[in-house]
């Protein structure tokens, strides 16, 4: 008896010895006899656990490390140590001050020289932050299926050595593959690519590699139905120590709605071009049959008036004692119908040559302007007695002539329309705006203290040929704020006005204070 103890205090020694190596080790390193009582405990087990050797010299290791929720956990696995055999993995272990954490525990039986069971050896250690790194990586992966699931993306892996591409379900459902077809070589996943798109995603699959870049692609697969798919994809190489390609992993996701959408925005876009084209096709039309009307009226139909006033003034002269009253009458009255004629001829000329002869923007002073038709109509002014105040003006980019056309016109009828035996006045100013698109603009604003009007006339007085007073009170064409209107919307502004009958009227112009399109040249009449 005394023989076979002298073994086993050997062999024990031995693996007290054996430990005591171990003692550098960052891990705890515990020895029990077969009953669980502590034999030794090495430093790195009073760190993690908190108890020093002295203290678990003799004590029942389950006692010492065990979660007392855990202890049948524990003694189950003792009891097969006891069976002599051995036991790793995770376990959830307590310290001295009853906190908790998971270890990785690998526990084996020691065996003397005979073979029979006389002790138990562990090792564990703390996997606290590579659980948390576990699970956090898990938590991640869980988000990021939800993402992927959320954006209808798919994930392969395709492993570059075997030619195999593990595809999730999501990637599989996209490209019409079976999730029970196995197994997915690179070869039959890429047939599935329609021809036309295939070697260009060959050379970007190739070139990423070869760049050790991502790559990105948009292509088509045709599915076993035949219909189209448009998949994106997007990807990049996972290399080993030498440098070598192992893997390529990457994501899929369906874009075909996207697709269709381009398509009939594209269809869209060339039917909307086509309308311009139409459209701009029957302006230049239009713009011509205008400049023929033009060079008709100017040439045509002057003529004819210009004979009959020469004749109408040959017969005054010549036949003057022959003619009563009512002869004399009727040629002032043929006279004054040619002139009117020919006023309304000159006007449509003007109307047209806002655009057939419109001159490129340039930059404008409206204090000059205003100047230039102030001294243009000064013997208007004179004879009426107007007052025309003008206050400081901004400069803009404008065709200074028209810009000048319409200051004449609405001056002209400040004037014209004046109540009797008032002094006309006319104030003319202007502000600073700006669009919803903080673009600026000035408003011009020209106030009279006229006859006025009634708003409901609103619509009517920037057409031609409206008046809204007989051509025996005022004289006219009825075609200045039509010309002025046009003038305006040709500048990219606006007109309106503001009155009420005997209490004037006040016109307000926008006008851009630059342009940036490309602006009008001239053109020829």
């Amino acid at each position: 008896a005394r023989h076979y103890r002298g073994r086993g205090k050997s062999s024990l020694q031995r693996i007290k010895l054996q430990t005591e190596l171990l003692n550098a080790v960052e891990q705890a390193v515990i020895a029990t006899d077969l009953t669980g009582t502590v034999t030794y405990w090495n430093r790195f087990a009073e760190k993690l656990y908190g108890w020093t050797s002295n203290e678990a010299l003799g004590r029942n290791v389950l006692a010492l490390t065990q979660v007392p929720a855990l202890v049948d956990q524990a003694q189950t696995i003792m009891a097969n140590l006891q069976e002599g055999k051995s036991w790793r993995g995770e376990l959830l272990v307590q310290r001295r001050d009853g906190t908790s954490f998971p270890a990785y525990v690998m526990d084996s039986p020691v065996q003397n020289e005979q073979g029979e069971l006389i002790g138990i050896v562990g090792i564990s250690f703390d996997i606290s932050e590579r659980k948390a790194k576990e699970m956090e990586l898990d938590e991640n992966l869980h988000r990021l299926r939800l993402a992927l699931n959320a954006g209808n993306m798919g994930i392969w892996d395709w492993d570059l050595e075997s030619d195999r591409v593990h595809m999730s379900d999501k990637a599989l459902t996209m490209w019409g593959i079976s999730l029970r077809q196995e197994p997915h070589h690179a070869a039959s996943i890429f047939s599935l690519v329609h021809p036309e798109d295939l070697p260009a995603l060959n050379a970007v699959v190739q070139q990423a590699l070869a760049q050790r870049t991502d790559f990105s692609f948009e292509f088509r697969v045709v599915l076993p139905s035949q219909n189209i798919r448009w998949l994106a994809g997007k990807g990049l190489g996972i290399y080993d120590e030498t440098g070598k390609a192992s893997r390529m992993i990457g994501i899929n996701y369906d874009i075909t709605t996207r697709k269709v959408n381009e398509q009939l925005l594209q269809e869209v876009n060339e039917t909307l071009e086509q309308r311009v084209a139409d459209r701009t096709a029957d302006l230049e039309r239009s713009n011509r049959e205008l400049q023929e009307f033009a060079y008709v009226a100017s040439h045509d139909l002057q003529e004819p008036l210009r004979k009959i006033t020469a004749f109408a003034d040959r017969l005054r002269s010549r036949f003057s004692d022959d003619l009563d009253d009512v002869a004399l009458d009727y040629m002032a009255r043929m006279q004054n119908s040619a002139e009117r004629m020919k006023l309304l001829i000159n006007d449509l000329l003007t109307l047209s040559r806002v655009t057939t002869q419109a001159q490129p923007f340039a930059a404008t002073d409206l204090n000059t302007i205003a100047t230039n038709v102030l001294r243009d109509l000064e013997t208007t002014i004179e004879a009426a007695n107007a007052k025309v105040t003008v206050s400081s003006l901004p400069t803009i980019e404008a065709d200074q002539s028209q810009i000048g056309r319409v200051f004449q016109n609405l001056i002209s009828n400040a004037i014209k329309f004046q109540r009797p035996g008032e002094r006309p006045e006319i104030e003319i100013s202007s502000e600073l705006i700006y669009d919803e698109d903080n673009e600026p603009y000035v408003c011009l604003r020209m106030k009279d203290n006229g006859i006025g009007f009634d708003e409901k006339y609103l619509d009517r007085i920037f057409l031609p040929f409206q008046r809204l007073h007989g051509r025996n009170d005022y004289e006219g064409s009825g075609m200045g704020l039509a010309i002025c209107r046009r003038i305006v919307e040709r500048h990219g502004g606006t007109i309106r006005a503001q009155s009420a009958p005997n209490q004037g009227a006040t016109f307000l112009i926008t006008l851009p204070l630059e342009h940036t399109d490309v602006q009008p040249q001239q053109q020829a009449s």
